[in-house]
């Protein structure tokens, strides 16, 4: 194991060196078959150094989780103002969901916040509730309320007729996601960008005036 002089790391520096190998090691192996030692050797910190840190894994788990559900975050609400900024017609949601789940350009962050989210299902019997609440308030919540936010904007212009724009938001969220509901063919969408362009246009026909049908 390094020893703490090895690193040339202190305070922040060292806190921030073990959260990205944290997260490195979950989205490998979960929460429940993460090691402790592992994460101190891919941090370059003693395992004593770890536990100052972060006395427990779970601590560990829920610091790392909401930072990269905070990034994550941080670049989808980006994409929303700029592909949405007020002003913008309703037929930009087509290219702002091509960048948000397709090919135009995903955020560099998103490759290991995936790969842990798809530990989450499997983990979640062994995760606390707060841990998971306090995850989607740091990431899917932010997006949700971005998203939310620029509907109503239409909704007030009139250029579309929502009645609950959270939910809007959340349908949206799922029409444009390739093969993200159950009962969908398992196999990956071949055109992705293709699936996000007649997704919304399903919205709009749904919450759009004639013009935009």
């Amino acid at each position: 194991m390094p020893s703490d002089d090895a690193t040339h790391t202190r305070g922040p520096s060292k806190r921030q060196a073990i959260l990205d190998g944290a997260l490195e090691e979950f989205a490998r192996d979960g929460y429940s078959r993460a090691n402790m030692e592992r994460i101190a050797k891919r941090s370059a910190v003693s395992t004593r150094t770890l536990y100052k840190y972060f006395p427990s894994k779970m601590d560990l788990f829920r610091e790392v989780l909401g930072m990269s559900a905070s990034r994550v975050a941080d670049d989808h609400v980006a994409l929303i103002e700029e592909h949405l900024p007020l002003g913008a017609d309703p037929h930009a949601l087509a290219p702002f969901a091509r960048a948000w789940v397709g090919t135009g350009g995903q955020s560099d962050h998103w490759p290991l916040h995936s790969a842990l989210f798809r530990h989450i299902g499997a983990d979640v019997g062994n995760l606390p509730e707060g841990v998971v609440t306090a995850w989607l308030d740091s990431g899917p919540r932010r997006v949700q309320a971005a998203l939310s936010d620029r509907l109503a904007a239409w909704v007030r212009t009139g250029e579309l007729e929502i009645a609950d724009v959270r939910l809007a938001a959340a349908q949206f969220s799922q029409l444009v996601m390739p093969g993200g509901s159950r009962g969908t063919d398992p196999d990956p969408v071949e055109d992705v960008d293709a699936w996000v362009d007649a997704a919304v246009a399903l919205f709009l026909r749904g919450y759009g005036h004639a013009g935009l049908r």
